[in-house]
């Protein structure tokens, strides 16, 4: 098991962290002062040995948008996987087995015996032993978040970050053939079928449903052959209308005649609309056939679209370059004639073309080391591997199979025909068309489990194959903001058990950068790393001591820490309403505009906040209704006395 144990980070400047000091241990709480050059530490009373597992710690960082949670993990990140840091820093390890602490700094500590503890060593100025220690120590960083900044060139093991910005700048950097998207989806599907592959025991142990079907899903892609046709048609009309242009030994004019002259021999050879028909035709056939005309149609235009970004002038080019179009239609003629019995099938159609292709006498053009030549294109045996792979898949398909309907394999990995081996042999020829789908029936927040636990899973088999594993890092930031508050609430326990399961003999810290008051309630206070961010400028940490208990604490009471809501419990939009209401039952003296305010009142969820409202309501209209019954009354008075004079002059005027 993994002997070493980060303790401590210090980091002179760093983005918005300076000279500030992180405890990543509940066991020892350090401290560093910048102008006394000491180190020193003090034992925490209240620790709970093994609290997590005898091979599981875990820390949370947590502190609101800004404050520098992300900026600690990617220090943390270049200093132990890269190549330099530009500023001062110190960092404690805890040896488990020695007992001793280890210290790794730039230069800025006096010397060992102003730390105050024993037998540690000092290695500045150990190069050699502190690049080994890097080499066999772990750190890895996980995200779901897309965000440029994450990707950092310094990074020399890019395994080792599993953000989704770094996984495809991976696929950049490989300068391979193929989409870099595509090959980033591939990694990651071959990653949660070789997670959902795992011995069942261990899925089970997580306590979450994972399906083992597959079902797989044929989608939409693009005709390549009306393609190939089209750019046919169009070579053809400039061939014959262009192959005199220019002098003799023009380059254009050269290109146009061997056009011309190649459109003379195709159609000579060959019934060129009979290609384009019958080469893979898409018939009204229903059920597994209809499935297997779609699959095999879409191998081949995924075929010819890799050709064409092989060969780039595949459907432009003269003579001098490796292949063009009119290359490709002759071996689909050759293949069509040798085909053209009911023996063959469309399988076999594209096996001939592949080894036809293969074994193609091409010209003499090349660039010297340049990996996009024809010449250089070793991946047509992929295609054969796949179609021979497929032919065992439809063997299972009813006959009567819903091509709009997906198809089910097993992933299990000791299955002939599974998920697994099935999606490995179509990650080979998918580089630039992706043509069929795959999912597992799984909700949203399932797949934010599958996606963490495959893609660590992953990088956790291939260290735990190393011999001196000093330990692994997983810094995982805010890998739970897909989560519903459920799945947050299993999410501690969860990741806990398939670490404890998966890689009882890996010594592996846990460091979760989150804002997630729900999951804060599985961690102990003494475990967490509170953030401000001082004037806006500056990260700062708050003492813990400051905070609530949050292990066991009810997830509402977290909720009204002042660390996470210092401006109140409800939103804003919310709170400016409630203002909005409360200025107008002041100030309203308006007794037909009482229906409208009640009934904003009733919108109010609170119960308490809602009394308060209902009694400013009636106090105020109660007192709106005695002040209207007043002037009516006092209306009516004056009403009845204008009256009553009118009447006194009537009678004058009679008895006048």
């Amino acid at each position: 098991m993994g002997k070493m144990k980060l303790q401590y980070l210090w980091v002179e400047k760093y983005r918005n962290i300076e000279n500030t000091g992180f405890n990543f241990s509940s066991e020892f709480k350090f401290s560093y002062n910048k102008y006394t050059r000491k180190l020193i530490y003090d034992n925490n009373e209240d620790y709970v040995e093994n609290f997590f597992g005898e091979n599981i710690d875990v820390t949370s960082i947590i502190g609101i948008n800004g404050s520098g949670k992300t900026s600690i993990l990617e220090l943390i990140m270049q200093v132990l996987n890269g190549r330099s840091v530009n500023t001062n820093y110190i960092l404690v390890f805890y040896n488990r087995e020695t007992k001793k602490f280890e210290v790794y700094h730039t230069g800025i500590i006096n010397n060992k015996n102003e730390f105050n503890a024993i037998n540690i060593k000092i290695s500045n100025s150990e190069f050699n032993y502190w690049e080994n220690f890097k080499r066999d120590y772990f750190a890895i960083y996980y995200t779901e978040v897309f965000s440029l900044k994450n990707s950092n060139p310094f990074i020399d093991k890019k395994e080792r970050d599993l953000s989704p910005v770094n996984m495809l700048y991976k696929y950049e950097d490989k300068n391979s053939h193929g989409s870099i998207i595509l090959s980033y989806r591939n990694e990651v599907i071959q990653n949660q079928l070789e997670f959902l592959a795992k011995d069942k025991t261990i899925i089970q142990n997580i306590k979450i449903n994972f399906n083992k079907d597959c079902f797989i899903q044929f989608k939409a892609y693009e005709d390549v052959i009306k393609k190939i046709q089209k750019h046919y048609e169009d070579i053809r009309k400039d061939a014959f209308e262009y192959r005199d242009i220019g002098y003799q030994g023009d380059p254009r004019r050269e290109t146009y005649q061997n056009h011309y002259n190649k459109c003379m021999e195709l159609e000579d050879n060959y019934d060129i609309n009979s290609i384009f028909e019958n080469f893979l035709p898409i018939t009204n056939v229903t059920g597994k056939q209809a499935f297997i005309e779609r699959i095999t149609h879409a191998v081949f235009c995924s075929l010819i679209l890799e050709l064409e970004k092989l060969s780039p002038f595949l459907f432009y080019g003269g003579s001098g370059f490796d292949i063009d179009i009119l290359d490709v239609i002759a071996l689909m003629g050759d293949v069509l004639k040798e085909t053209d019995r009911s023996t063959f099938s469309r399988v076999d159609k594209i096996i001939k073309f592949v080894e036809r292709l293969k074994n193609k006498n091409l010209s003499g053009f090349s660039v010297p080391d340049n990996d996009f030549g024809l010449w250089n294109f070793h991946d047509f045996d992929n295609y054969i591997d796949f179609l021979q792979y497929f032919e065992k898949v439809t063997s299972e398909i009813p006959d009567e199979w819903n091509i709009s309907k997906p198809f089910v394999l097993l992933i299990n990995k000791d299955s002939d025909l599974s998920a697994l081996k099935f999606h490995s042999f179509y990650s080979r020829i998918n580089k630039y068309l992706d043509f069929l789908s795959f999912s597992y029936g799984l909700s949203s927040g399932e797949m934010a489990f599958l996606n963490l636990f495959s893609k660590t899973n992953k990088l956790l088999n291939l260290i735990k194959c190393r011999r001196d594993v000093k330990g692994v890092i997983l810094m995982l930031d805010e890998a739970d903001m897909l989560l519903h508050p459920e799945w947050q609430r299993n999410y501690i326990n969860h990741l806990v058990n398939f670490l404890k399961e998966s890689y009882n003999d890996i010594y592996i810290h846990l460091l979760i950068a989150t804002h997630s008051p729900i999951i804060l309630s599985d961690i102990p206070k003494q475990n967490i790393i509170y953030l401000s961010y001082e004037n806006d400028i500056t990260t700062t940490v708050d003492p813990n001591t400051e905070h609530r208990e949050t292990f066991g604490a009810n997830i509402f009471t977290l909720f009204n820490d002042a660390f996470f809501l210092p401006q109140g419990a409800i939103g804003k939009f919310a709170e400016d309403k409630m203002k909005e209401l409360l200025i107008d039952i002041k100030n309203n003296n308006d007794e037909k505009n009482t229906t409208k305010i009640k009934q904003r009142i009733e919108l109010i969820g609170d119960d308490f906040i809602k009394k308060q409202f209902i009694d400013l309501y009636e106090e105020k209209f109660s007192l709106l209704k005695s002040n209207s019954k007043d002037m009516k009354i006092k209306e009516l008075k004056d009403e009845n006395e204008k009256l009553r004079k009118e009447l006194e002059q009537l009678r004058g005027t009679i008895n006048g």
